[in-house]
């Protein structure tokens, strides 16, 4: 299925549990709770954990705010060696 995204049994995409374990392996290395970084990035703990979980389709506005508050480039949160394969187009 070259461009389409897989999808879990409860509706996270691969990318999106990819992009949540990042972010919760980098909360981790930090020693924070998703509650310190829920207020650093000033978005709701549930949603850093729906994030964490693959669970949410996560807005661009809010990618850039948890990476704010991580002190890392947006790109740092998508690790070139968990990307799978991309098909281009013909």
């Amino acid at each position: 299925m070259a461009g389409k995204e897989h999808t879990r049994a409860n509706g996270g995409s691969d990318i999106t549990v990819r992009l949540g374990r990042r972010i919760r392996a980098l909360r981790l290395a930090r020693g924070w709770t998703q509650g310190d970084l829920a207020a650093y990035a000033e978005i709701h703990r549930t949603y850093i954990s729906d994030v964490e979980r693959g669970d949410r389709n996560i807005a661009v506005r809010n990618i850039e705010a948890i990476a704010h508050a991580l002190g890392l480039p947006v790109r740092d949160l998508f690790p070139l060696e968990d990307e799978a394969p991309f098909d281009a187009p013909a």
